[in-house]
């Protein structure tokens, strides 16, 4: 999943809308999102972030990424299997959700 390549259809999401927010400010509240879904910060910069999500199964590593794009007002992020092809949607999903709980905050202050 990418918000960056929209003629990806099959693999494009829109980016996450930060409008009315710093870019430190929206951040933070995604590190705190990508940690309760038991994700693994590895880098953590003024407009970057870079995580790893394991499943729970099999142990399968997940890469996701987090770049702010501040003249758009956007988020934009990536997140892909390191292992095979099909991910029976599981990175879809979490980026859906991600978002689900970024937009919830953002809504409840």
């Amino acid at each position: 999943m990418s918000s960056e390549y929209p003629d990806d259809t099959a693999h494009f999401m829109p980016p996450i809308d930060m409008s009315g927010k710093t870019a430190g400010d929206a951040l933070k509240v995604l590190k705190e999102i990508i940690l309760e879904l038991k994700g693994e910060i590895h880098t953590y910069r003024e407009h970057y972030v870079s995580a790893t999500f394991a499943s729970s199964l099999f142990g399968f590593v997940d890469d996701f990424e987090l770049r702010v794009d501040p003249k758009q007002h956007v988020i934009h992020f990536r997140s892909a299997s390191r292992v095979g092809r099909d991910d029976l949607s599981a990175n879809m999903k979490r980026v859906e959700l991600i978002k689900k709980r970024y937009l919830e905050r953002d809504r409840n202050g």
